[in-house]
């Protein structure tokens, strides 16, 4: 996937066929990956740089740091050095709202179609704990299921606490443990028990079973869903 620079707006020329072409080439490569039903980095990239352009458009930025210069001269009096503009505010600034003006729908828009692609897969998938829920719920076992081929994929997880700008968030870090064909005969009960022989620390670990129906890409789509439908029952059982 093709990305782009978190000051992709400050960096480079700044001319507004420049930008424009900058953001179409990036927009292109998110939409081949929206295609192919790959949800991340993309959604959360566009939302990041639909959040920076929104503030600059209410003006909670300071940009002048930001704007190209070159030195012109040292003050040896104070011993400092001195730096003009490359560019005009004014121009800078007429340059940048239109940037600004022109990107900020077209980053909603697929925004809009990168929700529309989570909200799909949500709808594909469960989640049910796996025999009897211990009170400690902050670590366990996740085992993703894909319901089309049978595949399991088995994650340790592990949930925190976090606060930002003063609220609290939950998060959530997981580690592979292994990949298997689930046989008919072999249940979900009893892949929680090979955990429990396997890994004996733990032993009565919160386990969940989150299935899908078909298979799609698992790191960039279905492990992502997962671990937020993950937080959410948990947040819910606290």
């Amino acid at each position: 996937m093709k990305t782009l620079d978190a000051n992709w707006l400050y960096q480079g020329l700044l001319d507004f066929e420049y930008k424009k072409y900058t953001l179409l080439a990036y927009l292109q490569s998110v939409q081949h990956s929206f295609k192919d039903q790959r949800l991340y980095p993309c959604l959360s990239d566009l939302i990041s740089h639909y959040e920076q352009l929104r503030l600059f458009k209410e003006g909670k930025e300071e940009l002048s740091s930001l704007f190209p210069k070159e030195l012109s001269g040292i003050d040896a009096e104070a011993l400092k050095c001195q730096y003009r503009k490359l560019v005009d505010d004014d121009e800078i600034m007429k340059v940048l709202e239109e940037v600004v003006q022109y990107a900020i729908p077209l980053l909603a828009e697929e925004i809009d179609t990168g929700k529309g692609l989570y909200k799909e897969v949500e709808e594909m998938m469960y989640i049910n704990p796996v025999g009897i829920s211990p009170l400690h719920k902050n670590e366990g076992y996740m085992l993703l299921l894909v319901e089309e081929n049978s595949k399991l994929t088995i994650y340790h997880y592990t949930m925190s606490l976090f606060e930002s700008s003063g609220a609290q968030y939950r998060g959530i870090h997981t580690t592979l443990i292994d990949r298997r064909d689930l046989a008919p005969w072999h249940s979900l009960q009893h892949v929680k028990l090979d955990l429990l022989k396997q890994y004996p620390n733990l032993p009565n670990p919160a386990t969940y079973a989150v299935g899908i129906q078909k298979k799609l890409p698992e790191d960039e789509t279905v492990l992502p869903v997962a671990k937020r439908l993950l937080i959410k029952c948990l947040s819910e059982a606290a």
